[in-house]
């Protein structure tokens, strides 16, 4: 038996099509992270340039003042950057828990229902229950993530290690390819 070449190239072709298009859109969302750290950086600096600046050049030697307007200045910008990219980790940590919950909900009441522990007229997703326990379980998942510094605890984290390779794989190619 043989492989089909044609049938090679078309599902190679389909992998780099699909990989292609999700580091197209983590590159939009880094450039807009980026992009909005430098403006909050930009207004931090207008702040440091005239309160912290003049500060920092009296207590500088004479010989390195001449790097203190640009070092305040890309400083404020590593900060305006930084504090984007932790409002973003925190806005997809968010939207994460919130669908989360929303899928576990649906899966805990399925359950629930298959082995006849609720009647099916009982399950409505625009319910007073089912609201409820989505807020509770999305609250209790933002706030874990939150906790833990965005990170997976012990056990998850080596379960799902070829998972966390793919992501800083990923990152790593919009960083190459940005």
């Amino acid at each position: 038996k043989a492989v089909n070449p044609e049938l090679v190239a078309d599902a190679l072709h389909a992998i780099y099509a699909g990989l292609t298009a999700v580091v197209a859109t983590l590159r939009i969302r880094f450039a807009a992270c980026v992009t909005l750290g430098i403006t909050v950086g930009g207004i931090a600096h207008n702040i440091a340039e005239t309160h912290l600046e003049p500060v920092i050049f009296e207590l500088t030697p004479p010989d390195y003042r001449k790097w203190v307007a640009p070092s305040v200045k890309y400083g404020c910008r590593v900060a305006g950057v930084t504090i984007a990219w932790f409002l973003q980790m925190t806005m997809s940590a968010f939207h994460s828990s919130a669908r989360g919950a929303q899928l576990f909900a649906r899966g805990v009441l399925a359950y629930a229902v298959r082995h006849k522990y609720l009647q099916p007229t009982a399950v409505d997703e625009k319910g007073r229950f089912f609201n409820l326990f989505i807020v509770a379980f999305g609250f209790l998942g933002f706030w874990s993530q939150f906790w833990s510094g965005f990170a997976l605890p012990f056990p998850l984290n080596l379960l799902l290690l070829p998972v966390r390779l793919v992501e800083w794989g990923l990152r790593f190619l919009v960083f190459l390819m940005g």
